[in-house]
């Protein structure tokens, strides 16, 4: 795969490999190709196949994972004045058949979605929605027979096609090739075409996020979480949603030709000694103006994503199902009709627990040592779960997601060589919180109810 970084990998200070130093000359910034097991220190999941870890190293490989910066690109992030470059790979599905199709294969519902324009104007152009409306990307998955997550993407639809964007591009074309049979789509993946751009803003400080202008970019539009999205349910208490970490932030994420990376380069980075910040001037819906003065780095996103809880590919082994991530509240569409894996989806929502959950951790950072993605949690020597995502977070320290067997009760843990606290996501009853009218098979059930007997 070529090198999608390339304008970005030779700007100075920056650094595309864990343990390299920021380099103040641009020729000296020279990109490599990183390996495997390099990709898995940069943050890739423990449990994936041999191919999803090479996908994940093409993805991951010259990516900017900061510019001598890491903590001022984070406030930068924050604050909305800063943008960065996500590995996510990019996949189109176009056909006349394509909607059904994918309806019948994933776990949201997608048949229905807005069609968007392409372009700066990303308005949702649903009959009956307000002109002004901010389109969103749409969370989804796909899974096994047994419920297992496959596959994590977001996507938007447009007159052309449907545009997913995911960590594991490769087996997603793979996997949708596969299913395909006699079904008139044509699947492509475009990822050495296109730059996925995300950035944010504290929405208790700031304006609301809304469509760009001044880019030319190919989709604009919000990501879905933390909000519960029609169908959806959440595994956490209403004590818990109500200081969601999630709900502070608006998250946008953008698909930019690679060809047109080079409008961003001159963006600052803040790393002493390099260029002093750029700006670029975007439109942002009719009236109001974003500046973005720098270029933030991709570990500065991991720690904001962190610390919003929000489950990423990180996050997921052979055995994850989405409950265990509190995605069913953005992800899964408890109403829509028969996909592969609804079956224990339903069972699970019905009647069963969630054999896991994600919990955040916060970590002792008295010393200079830090657990690795894959490390063991530990309760008195006995292994409880798995670290997954770990970093330093500019106002909290150091943070980390984990996923830990449900009935797991600790509060402190031990996380590899420092101390834990635990604070509970999902949470550890293991009961969503849809209502029995929002389960599935539960028009079914109010059809079968003989007059007089009680609902359980």
């Amino acid at each position: 795969m070529t090198n999608r970084y390339e304008a970005f990998s030779s700007l100075p200070a920056c650094v595309t490999q864990l343990g390299d130093q920021p380099n103040s000359e641009p020729e000296e910034a020279a990109a490599v190709d990183a390996p495997a097991e390099e990709a898995t220190a940069a943050g890739s999941a423990p449990g994936l196949s041999a191919e999803d870890l090479t996908a994940q190293a093409s993805l991951r490989a010259d990516l900017p994972l900061h510019y001598g910066d890491p903590l001022g690109e984070q406030r930068r992030l924050a604050t909305g004045t800063a943008v960065t470059v996500l590995p996510y790979g990019v996949v189109k599905v176009a056909g006349d058949e394509a909607a059904n199709w994918l309806n019948q294969l994933c776990s949201q519902k997608v048949d229905d979605l807005p069609v968007l324009a392409e372009g700066a104007d990303m308005t949702a152009s649903v009959e009956g929605a307000d002109a002004d409306a901010f389109a969103s990307w749409t969370h989804l998955t796909f899974l096994d027979a047994q419920g297992h997550i496959e596959n994590l993407a977001l996507t938007a639809r447009t007159a052309e096609a449907f545009w997913f964007l995911t960590e594991t591009p490769a087996a997603l074309t793979e996997f949708l090739t596969r299913m395909r049979f006699r079904t008139q789509v044509e699947i492509t993946d475009q990822t050495e075409n296109y730059l996925v751009l995300g950035d944010l803003i504290d929405q208790n400080e700031a304006a609301a996020l809304s469509p760009l202008a001044g880019l030319p970019c190919t989709l604009t539009a919000r990501h879905p979480w933390p909000a519960v999205q029609p169908g959806g349910t959440t595994y956490t208490t209403p004590a818990q949603e109500a200081k969601h970490p999630g709900q502070d932030f608006q998250v946008r994420l953008t698909l930019l030709p690679v060809q047109a990376a080079h409008a961003l380069t001159t963006l600052g980075t803040g790393y002493p000694g390099s260029a002093p910040a750029g700006q670029l001037n975007l439109t942002e819906g009719a009236d109001t103006q974003i500046t973005w003065t720098h270029l933030a780095g991709f570990l500065a996103w991991e720690a904001l994503r962190i610390y919003r809880w929000e489950p990423a590919q990180a996050e997921i082994d052979n055995k994850t199902m989405p409950h265990e991530l509190d995605l069913l509240r953005t992800a899964v569409h408890l109403k829509k009709g028969c996909y592969c894996g609804q079956e224990t989806v339903a069972r699970i929502v019905n009647v069963g627990r969630p054999p896991r959950r994600i919990v955040a951790l916060h970590l002792d950072g008295s010393g200079s040592e830090l657990p690795q993605p894959g490390e063991a949690l530990t309760v008195d020597g006995k292994a409880v779960g798995r670290v997954t995502s770990v970093a330093e977070h500019y106002e909290d320290g150091p943070i980390a997601l984990a996923v830990i067997k449900r009935n797991t009760e600790a509060v402190t843990l031990q996380a590899g060589p420092v101390a834990a606290n635990v604070t509970e996501i999902a949470q550890r009853e293991g009961k969503s919180a849809a209502s029995p009218e929002m389960r599935p098979g539960a028009e079914l059930l109010k059809s079968l109810r003989r007059p007089g007997t009680p609902r359980l």
